[in-house]
C-alpha cells in the first residue's frame, strides 16, 4: 500500500533516458489535460479545422487514427498512432483523437461488425448474439476477428479519410 500512496508517473519514467521515448509515453496524459482545458468546440476548431497542414495531411491523419482505432491492439493504440504519425509526419492530435473509435460504448459494435465481416472468410460462419460474448468465444473465433478488423479498419480509414478530405476542401473553398 505504501507504493500506491507515493505513486507518480514521473517515477516510472525516471529511468528512461531517451527523451523521445519519454515524450511518447507521457503524450496521452498531456493531450488529455489540454483537451479538458479547451472544451469540445474550441478544441475541434483550433486543432482540427484551423490547424497547420494541408487538408490532405489532416485527412491522412484521420485515416491513420481510424485504422489503428479498430485494430485488436487495445491499450497500445496511443503508442502505435504516435509512432506512425511521427514517421509519416502527420498530425498527432487528430490521429490520436480518431483512435478513440474503440471506446467502451462503441466497442461491442466494432467487435460485432468485425466478426460479421470476417465471417464469410472462415470455414464455419457464426451468428453473433449478446450471450455469446465471452473469452472462449473470442478464442474460438480469433482468426475471424483478425480478418474482420483488418477489413473494417481499411474500409473505415478509406471512407473516413475520403469524407474528411471532401468536407475540409468544401470548408476551405467557402472561406476563400
Amino acid at each position: 500500500m505504501i507504493f500506491f500512496d507515493n505513486f507518480n508517473l514521473k517515477t516510472i519514467f525516471l529511468p528512461i533516458q531517451n527523451r523521445a521515448i519519454k515524450k511518447i509515453l507521457l503524450q496521452p496524459k498531456i493531450l488529455y489535460r489540454y483537451f479538458r482545458q479547451k472544451g469540445w468546440r474550441r478544441f475541434f476548431v483550433e486543432n482540427i479545422l484551423e490547424s497547420k497542414g494541408s487538408n490532405k495531411n489532416k485527412a491522412l491523419s484521420i485515416s491513420l487514427g481510424l485504422l489503428i482505432g479498430v485494430t485488436p491492439f487495445y491499450g497500445f493504440h496511443a503508442f502505435i498512432v504516435f509512432f506512425l504519425a511521427s514517421i509519416f509526419r502527420l498530425n498527432k492530435v487528430i490521429s490520436f483523437l480518431f483512435t478513440r473509435i474503440s471506446i467502451p460504448p462503441l466497442f461491442p459494435f466494432v467487435v460485432a461488425t468485425a466478426l460479421s465481416i470476417g465471417s464469410p472468410f472462415v470455414n464455419s460462419p457464426t451468428t453473433i448474439t449478446a450471450e455469446q460474448f465471452s473469452f472462449s468465444f473470442f478464442k474460438n473465433h480469433f482468426y475471424q476477428y483478425i480478418i474482420g478488423t483488418t477489413i473494417l479498419g481499411i474500409s473505415l480509414s478509406i471512407c473516413g479519410g475520403g469524407l474528411a478530405f471532401l468536407l475540409l476542401e468544401i470548408r476551405s473553398r467557402k472561406k476563400v
